[in-house]
């Protein structure tokens, strides 16, 4: 998973995809199926999809990520919620993207996951979703406040999967 996003982060994204099916194939052939990783490959993938445009790719490896991390009980199923947040507002309907922001916190909050995993990527992507719409006050308002979490002497380090949040 770490190659993968490294080899992402440099524009190799279909050798990060490549890498990805071959794991996950190579993983659906145990006898004991490991879950909570074959969740995080597809939400892996879910991303790299959704980056070259696959939308309808993307959502299959959303959805199926997304369920087997909320089997698993894996807080990566934050970036599952916010993969099918972004397809939703790709197609107009913010409001079922909100709806999947605010199910990813009540989830991360139920399970009582530290805040600093992820409230900013959650205020990272409504201010993208107000962008989108306009609203530029309230996108430049939860940006400050973000920004205000990983600078000065008393700041965070962003979470590993969102390198790119800072």
């Amino acid at each position: 998973l770490d190659h993968a996003q490294l080899l992402e982060q440099r524009g190799a994204a279909a050798r990060a995809d490549s890498l990805l099916a071959n794991m996950h194939e190579l993983l659906c052939q145990q006898a004991n199926r490991p879950t909570p990783l074959l969740g995080r490959i597809d939400l892996r993938r879910g991303r790299l999809a959704l980056c070259v445009g696959q939308e309808e790719r993307a959502a299959e490896f959303f959805q199926r990520g997304l369920d087997d991390c909320l089997h698993s009980h894996d807080k990566r199923v934050l970036y599952g919620f916010l993969g099918l947040a972004q397809l939703a507002a790709n197609q107009g309907d913010y409001a079922q993207a909100f709806v999947r922001l605010r199910d990813a916190e009540r989830l991360m909050q139920q399970r009582q996951i530290p805040d600093t995993v992820y409230r900013g990527v959650l205020l990272q992507l409504s201010s993208h979703f107000w962008l989108q719409q306009g609203r530029a006050e309230l996108a430049c308002e939860a940006l400050s406040r973000v920004l205000n979490h990983y600078r000065g002497p008393r700041s965070r380090q962003a979470p590993p999967a969102t390198l790119e949040l800072i």
